[in-house]
């Protein structure tokens, strides 16, 4: 239920503990009329969330929408770090969605570009290939979501794929970062 998102978001800005996020979108960029943003996941040491945010199973309103919206601009904002796989393509959106200035205001890290400062082999950079090397987790054989046309997908199914991204992304800074 929205309200619960709301309410979930809320809490983990309350507790002001490093988040990992993901986003799913139904393209690659986020210009044209039909782009946007599917479903989103955060997590943090205390808990995960995977949430539709534009999915069209959803059935969001716009007032919806709207409340999600702030609420996540709210945690995004006052977390001590927000960290993404491949943090620039998650940033273009997010721009495009809460605005430049919104960029400015958060603390980012890209567990990408930590890979490739620590190892920079071809082929070891996907959050996939990553997830096995640190956890011994083949994180793309849990489920078999079509990542090209997110929407396809059952929307339960997304939010599941979604939701390990951002934990294992988390995981992954963690162990990185050390």
């Amino acid at each position: 239920e929205p309200s619960e998102i709301v309410e979930a978001l809320e809490g983990m800005a309350r507790d002001n503990l490093p988040i990992a996020y993901d986003i799913e979108t139904t393209a690659l960029r986020p210009y044209s009329e039909s782009s946007r943003i599917s479903t989103m996941s955060i997590a943090s040491d205390k808990r995960c969330i995977a949430f539709p945010y534009r999915h069209a199973e959803s059935g969001f309103s716009k007032n919806t929408v709207e409340s999600i919206k702030s609420a996540m601009e709210d945690l995004f904002i006052s977390a001590p770090v927000c960290v993404a796989h491949n943090a620039p393509f998650e940033l273009e959106w997010m721009g495009v969605e809460y605005g430049l200035d919104f960029l400015f205001k958060m603390e980012s890290a890209c567990t990408l570009q930590q890979a490739y400062i620590l190892d920079q082999r071809g082929g070891a950079l996907s959050l996939n290939f990553l997830s096995l090397q640190y956890f011994g987790l083949a994180l793309k054989s849990l489920t078999d979501v079509n990542t090209k046309y997110v929407e396809l997908n059952g929307m339960h199914e997304l939010l599941v794929y979604n939701g390990l991204d951002a934990l294992v992304t988390l995981k992954l800074w963690q162990r990185q970062t050390k």
